[in-house]
């Protein structure tokens, strides 16, 4: 984790990027914000580029290749700086045996989406205010 590092976000949903892009800008999150619309794409960025993200926020259900395989390919990589990165789920709805499963996996967190866009501000500004505190791996 590189707290200067870009905020990655794979999310399909374009009104939820949207949303979600408001709310950084909002909360004024300094950092570089890269959106994905599917996990193959953010996979091949994050092995392509030397830099490292401060955070990745994934979807769970994403076409292609679901949060969960983009996290197991990640957790798998011979590539260390990626998988310091700390891994959130974020999407709309999930039954108990898919956050069990995420969990097992190691991700740092899964949360469901509010539908209030005050909600999901605040919990957006908990998580970034969270990650900003903790010692980063640079």
């Amino acid at each position: 984790m590189d707290k200067a590092g870009p905020i990655i976000i794979v999310e399909d949903d374009i009104d939820d990027q949207e949303i979600l892009k408001d709310i950084l800008a909002e909360l004024s999150v300094p950092n570089e914000i890269l959106f994905f619309k599917n996990a193959i794409d953010a996979l091949s960025h994050l092995n392509s580029t030397e830099i490292t993200p401060f955070i990745l926020f994934s979807d769970f259900n994403l076409p292609r290749m679901t949060g969960v395989e983009l996290k197991d390919e990640i957790r798998e990589s011979a590539n260390d700086r990626i998988k310091s990165v700390p891994f959130i789920f974020f999407t709309t709805a999930a039954p108990k045996n898919v956050v069990f499963e995420a969990y097992l996996k190691n991700a740092q967190g899964f949360f469901l989406k509010p539908n209030s866009f005050t909600e999901l501000k605040k919990l957006i500004e908990t998580i970034i205010k969270y990650w900003s505190c903790s010692q980063p791996t640079n």
